[in-house]
């Protein structure tokens, strides 16, 4: 798509927890750089650096990423499920990516994200399905997750 993005996390702090899981508050600063036609093999400069706050629900049963609209003031909580590769799509890859690195500890790659996401998903025992018309919400602030009990199903 021409872009290339970056992320570095620069503080992490736990900010409440539930029996599913824990809520991590996260401060990242983002870099983006513009390849035209596909040419990511030639440098570019990056932009950007900003400092953006989001939140992640690390739980094996109900993870999400929580994202702010800037517009409307309210938070989107994106549900993933680690394991399952008919859930990455390409609107939710960074999703992954940021995921596994904020709450385990571990780079994922673009490269080979469907498969890296698979064997992460079970090395970590992820177990969990959403239905398909609740993987995105809406939220009045990012700790109203704690309380959402979500319309997941457990997998056998």
């Amino acid at each position: 798509m021409d872009y290339c993005s970056w992320f570095s996390t620069e503080s992490r702090d736990n900010v409440g927890a539930n029996a599913k899981g824990t809520l991590v508050k996260v401060e990242s600063r983002w870099w983006e750089s513009h390849h035209p036609n596909g040419s990511y093999n030639k440098r570019a400069p990056r932009k950007g650096g900003g400092l953006a706050i989001d939140y992640f629900f690390c739980s094996k049963s109900a993870p999400a990423v929580i994202d702010s609209d800037q517009e409307t003031g309210q938070w989107t909580a994106t549900r993933l499920a680690p394991g399952e590769p008919a859930d990455i799509a390409g609107a939710n890859t960074t999703a992954y990516l940021r995921y596994f690195s904020v709450c385990h500890g571990v780079t994922v790659t673009e490269e080979n994200l469907y498969e890296q996401t698979v064997v992460l998903g079970k090395k970590f025992g992820y177990h969990v399905v959403w239905d398909p018309d609740q993987m995105q919400i809406t939220i009045r602030r990012p700790e109203d997750i704690l309380a959402d009990q979500g319309a997941n199903t457990q997998k056998n």
